[in-house]
């Protein structure tokens, strides 16, 4: 007598339900339900139930976004009444570890994270590709523009050359965090140049004078932004020996070796400005480590808050709205591909969230 036992796991069989159930449209929404819910219902255990998510996620079936949910991954899954639904590609190119790693827990993240959910609620599918800065070389664009779409948006891409082919498609592309005036193309950009004015009247208002600037090394990375500080600065009568620039890499331990290099014109010195919150988080530690204390003794501000949650460091800084970034966006291209909008898109504005990183002087 033959005997056939089931070699699956528990963890396994319960993905091939969920498989099952994702290919066959189940899920309302393109949302999975919570871990603990599914322990419930299924009568296992929470570590079987996140066994099993473990093998959709490995198998690209689902995404899992930090805060929000677990939702099925449409690039993936293609159900078999697409015909019925509208496709967007959705292309990024940046630190794309960061974000498969936790998608909720920086700039690009939370931006991507509000794209799909706002996409999921318009009912359109996403084609999503995200690429590492350091595969830019060899980006295999042309095979993902093979995916029927209605329209592109593009996030974070710098390239003429790759934006041109999406063009060509003659599709609605629309270009994400950053501008560039090429013929098709339109533009949905933060308002750095406004946001980094507003920073030093911020501070200057305040009573400060003498500053400290760390930028970004690559001035193209967002001129905007380095811009409107130096501007607003000489509009003001800044002298320019009352700047301090160093241009550094946009990186914790880079903030905090600039400002101990600068250790001697820390003292001179009542603000420090910083381009993104990574430097202001290493000047932060930096200063600590002299023993001064922020912002009794030095004051710091961030042009922008890409790191969410800072550890205890209470950086004041602008901060962006990434989820109507994001639900903006998506609108906007929709209304696009109905063709029932012909106004351009308005840069977002950002506002000063105060957190105690910025004394008043005066």
């Amino acid at each position: 007598m033959a005997i056939n036992f089931n070699k699956q796991s528990l963890g396994e069989q319960i993905a091939l339900m969920l498989k099952e159930k994702i290919h066959s449209q189940k899920f309302e929404g393109g949302m999975l339900p919570k871990e603990e819910d599914l322990a419930i219902e299924l009568n296992v255990s929470r570590g079987t139930v996140r066994s099993a998510m473990s093998i959709l996620v490995d198998e690209e079936l689902i995404i899992r976004v930090k805060k929000k949910g677990t939702f099925v991954n449409t690039d993936k899954v293609i159900p078999s009444n697409l015909t019925k639904f509208k496709r967007l590609n959705v292309f990024f190119i940046g630190q794309k570890g960061d974000i498969e790693k936790d998608m909720g827990s920086n700039f690009y993240g939370n931006l991507i994270s509000s794209i799909f959910e706002e996409a999921n609620k318009q009912k359109y599918f996403l084609n999503l590709a995200m690429l590492d800065h350091n595969d830019q070389k060899n980006v295999d664009y042309k095979s993902f523009l093979e995916d029927d779409s209605d329209g592109h948006i593009l996030v974070g891409i710098e390239r003429k050359d790759i934006i041109t082919e999406f063009l060509k498609s003659g599709k609605p592309t629309l270009l994400l965090d950053h501008s560039l005036d090429l013929k098709g193309l339109e533009c949905f950009d933060v308002d750095s140049y406004k946001a980094s004015s507003d920073v030093v009247d911020f501070l200057w208002e305040r009573g400060h004078r003498k500053f400290i600037f760390l930028r970004h090394h690559r001035f193209t990375a967002n001129p905007g932004r380095i811009s409107g500080v130096l501007d607003r600065l000489k509009e003001l009568g800044c002298p320019k020996e009352n700047i301090i620039e160093d241009a550094i890499n946009p990186r914790i331990d880079k903030g905090y070796d600039a400002i101990m290099k600068l250790s001697a014109e820390i003292k001179k010195t009542t603000a420090i400005i910083t381009f993104d919150s990574l430097m202001a988080t290493g000047a932060i530690r930096a200063v600590r480590e002299m023993g001064l204390n922020v912002p009794d003794d030095i004051s710091i501000i961030s042009c922008s808050n890409n790191i969410l949650e800072l550890d205890s460091v209470n950086l004041t800084s602008i901060e962006f709205d990434l989820k109507e970034y994001g639900v903006t966006a998506v609108k906007h291209i929709v209304d696009r591909i109905n063709g029932s909008t012909d106004k351009p898109i308005q840069n977002a504005i950002g506002k000063i969230i105060e957190r105690g990183s910025v004394r008043k002087l005066n």
